[in-house]
C-alpha cells in the first residue's frame, strides 16, 4: 500500500495526464510516467544505501531528476535541418592507448593530404585532403576508414 501511495503522490507532482481521442496514447504516457517515477524511487533508494553520511550530500529533487533524464535522452538533438553545406563529422573512436580522431587545426596542423591514402601501399593511392587526424601520432588521416586502418595495420602495438 505504501509503494502505491508513494507512486501516486510522485506522479501527481509532475505527471502527464492529458485527454486524448486515442486511448493508447494516454496509456503510453502513463507507462512512461511510471517508468520515470520508478527510476526516481530506485535512485533515491540507491542514494540512501551508498551515500554515507546522508546529510553530507542531498539527493536530487524529482524535478532535477526529470530534467537530467530528459537532457540525457535528448542529448542536444535538433530536428531542424542545418542550413548550408553539410559538413562530414568524424566518428569519434577511442582506442585503449589514447589514439583518437580529432580536428587537428586546434593543434596548429593545416589541411593537407591524408597520410594513409597517399602512401599507396594499400592499392588506393588517392590524393585526399583532410584536417582530421590523430593528435597522439600527429598525422592527418581521413575520419572514415583511413584512421582505423592506419591504427590497426601500421601501429599494431598501440
Amino acid at each position: 500500500m505504501g509503494g502505491v501511495d508513494l507512486t501516486d503522490q510522485l506522479k501527481g507532482s509532475y505527471g502527464y495526464n492529458r485527454k486524448s481521442k486515442r486511448w493508447w496514447f494516454r496509456l503510453f504516457f502513463h507507462m512512461v510516467d511510471l517508468a520515470v517515477i520508478n527510476s526516481f524511487i530506485l535512485y533515491r533508494h540507491c542514494y540512501q544505501i551508498h551515500c554515507h553520511p546522508p546529510l553530507k550530500f542531498m539527493p536530487m529533487s524529482q524535478l532535477q531528476f526529470r530534467c537530467q533524464l530528459a537532457d540525457g535522452l535528448v542529448n542536444h538533438f535538433s530536428s531542424r535541418k542545418q542550413r548550408g553545406r553539410a559538413v562530414a563529422s568524424p566518428v569519434v573512436s577511442l582506442t585503449p592507448s589514447g589514439h583518437k580522431i580529432q580536428d587537428l587545426r586546434q593543434l596548429g596542423v593545416v589541411k593537407g593530404r591524408c597520410e594513409y591514402c597517399s602512401l599507396g601501399e594499400h592499392k588506393r593511392r588517392k590524393r585526399k585532403e583532410t584536417v582530421y587526424g590523430c593528435p597522439k601520432c600527429v598525422k592527418r588521416l581521413c575520419p572514415a576508414n583511413c584512421w582505423t586502418e592506419f591504427h590497426s595495420k601500421l601501429l599494431p602495438g598501440h
